[in-house]
């Protein structure tokens, strides 16, 4: 069973928050970081990094990753729901 290098898993941990936060589809956002777990752990099992995979800095690649994306209007308002809620809920 192959695992994945603590950088690796900081990288995807990364990419799910930026592209969340970022207002893509959560599906979408589950789908690539999928697969860029797939890509990593072969590119690791090559003796290679993440930058083999990103080919940038990883806050390039995850900009160009949102940029192909598309926005998430209903999930972004629930995102901001949520974190009003949870405002609220420390300053009352």
């Amino acid at each position: 069973m192959d695992v994945l290098s603590q950088e690796s898993k900081r990288f995807l941990e990364n990419v799910k928050l930026y592209l969340t936060m970022n207002g893509k589809k959560e599906n979408e956002v589950e789908e690539i970081v999928e697969e860029l777990e797939d890509h990593l752990l072969e590119a690791e099992r090559n003796r290679k990094d993440v930058s083999h995979i990103t080919g940038l800095s990883p806050k390039e690649y995850m900009k160009e990753l949102a940029g192909e994306m598309s926005f998430d209007r209903k999930g972004m308002l629930k995102l901001v729901s949520f974190f009003l809620a949870g405002v609220m809920l420390i300053l009352f």
